[in-house]
């Protein structure tokens, strides 16, 4: 059984929605509730492989990152994003 982490209405509010992939983001995870409700649609969302391609400047707007992997593979990414695209 999936579960649904996020209110739908953060989504509407993102600047960015990072996922693994975009194939996955539609049938699995808080994305695919976002996208269900029709708040966002599959192109709001981005590949974290094209994330890491990128140069990034922090941003004082919110930013979802919808990961379907594992709690600790989810924190080790977020630990390398924070200190590569600071």
């Amino acid at each position: 059984m999936d579960k649904q982490e996020l209110e739908g209405a953060l989504f509407k509010e993102a600047r960015k929605i990072i996922v693994d992939t975009k194939r996955y983001s539609y049938s699995l995870g808080d994305t695919s509730y976002a996208l269900a409700e029709g708040l966002i649609v599959l192109e709001d969302s981005e590949d974290l492989g094209s994330l890491l391609t990128q140069e990034i400047s922090p941003q004082p707007h919110p930013m979802i990152t919808d990961l379907t992997g594992i709690g600790v593979q989810d924190l080790a990414i977020i630990e390398f994003i924070l200190k590569n695209y600071k």
